[in-house]
């Protein structure tokens, strides 16, 4: 049985997560995150057929958000490798366990949460 385990530390999360915002000065701050996917959440999102050869993957998604912190609208910036699902299960499991902090409404056009996370097996 394979066996493997999504780095999760918030330390390592929080280094991953960076902010990509419209050139717009009159845009505020982009929010900062409450709770990440990260664990179980994760892991029982790993691409199955990536599980099984030991892959491992990286994807850069950006996301905009409710008024209630949820991200949304994610779109995919970057998969390696392509093919394994990587991109899906991260904006699944972004859209699905990530929770914004401080939000001041609605993203505007312009406004995204950018996210790099990488998956990997232990």
């Amino acid at each position: 049985m394979l066996v493997f385990r999504i780095t999760t530390s918030v330390m390592a999360c929080l280094a991953l997560v960076s902010v990509a915002q419209a050139q717009d000065a009159a845009l505020p701050p982009v929010p900062s995150f409450k709770t990440l996917p990260v664990g179980q959440a994760m892991a029982s999102l790993y691409p199955k057929a990536a599980a099984k050869a030991r892959i491992e993957g990286d994807v850069v998604i950006a996301c905009g958000w409710t008024a209630k912190g949820h991200l949304r609208n994610c779109r995919v910036i970057k998969e390696t490798p392509e093919g394994y699902g990587f991109a899906e299960a991260t904006v699944k499991g972004f859209e699905t366990y990530a929770e914004l902090k401080d939000v001041a409404g609605e993203s505007a056009l312009g406004e995204e949460k950018k996210v790099r996370y990488k998956w990997t097996i232990r």
